[in-house]
């Protein structure tokens, strides 16, 4: 009862449990950071969940690479307007991730070209959705946690370098979160 933001997808397994978890949760009057297997389970019936998301008044932030983003949404060739009309389409923010992420509402756009290659890594998207609800949590807007969010990680990976891996990430997070306050 005290949550005020749950994370789903990382590490989840594409099956009939998980995506009746994910309706009862997008049914919940609770802020979701929506990452991973979510978009292949709601890539079956699309028009469903995005009719559910229509319905929810709390935060949705949806954080997909380029072949989920695919899974759910039109791919022009533009990554802002897709991310835009995305975020319209479902209701959510969309942290459209890669080199150069794009953050978006139905309304305003934050670009973070401050990325590494070295991110690029299995469970660093999974470390950013964690980064993301933690600071939901702490009553940040839903754009502010994402693109905050977007730039500790990036800040984290251009930092630790090649061959990081997410559980480096987890452990540099605190150091990129000291010297942006010192700034």
């Amino acid at each position: 009862e005290n949550c005020n933001v749950i994370i789903f997808g990382c590490g989840i397994d594409i099956n009939h449990s998980n995506e009746e978890i994910l309706k009862f949760l997008i049914k919940q009057e609770k802020n979701l950071v929506l990452d991973a297997s979510i978009f292949s389970i709601m890539q079956k019936r699309k028009d469903y969940y995005f009719s559910l998301l229509h319905l929810r008044n709390s935060i949705t932030i949806m954080t997909p690479h380029h072949g989920e983003f695919k899974r759910l949404f039109d791919v022009t060739g533009n990554k802002i307007i897709d991310s835009i009309n995305a975020a319209k389409k479902s209701n959510s923010i969309i942290v459209y991730k890669g080199n150069d992420t794009i953050v978006a509402s139905s309304e305003r756009v934050i670009l973070n070209a401050n990325s590494s290659v070295y991110l690029a890594t299995a469970g660093s998207g999974d470390v950013l959705a964690g980064i993301i609800g933690g600071l939901i949590s702490q009553g940040m807007s839903a754009l502010e946690s994402a693109s905050l969010a977007c730039y500790i990680h990036s800040e984290s990976g251009i930092s630790l370098g090649i061959g990081l891996t997410a559980g480096d990430l987890i452990k540099e997070i605190p150091k990129t979160i000291k010297l942006i306050l010192n700034k």
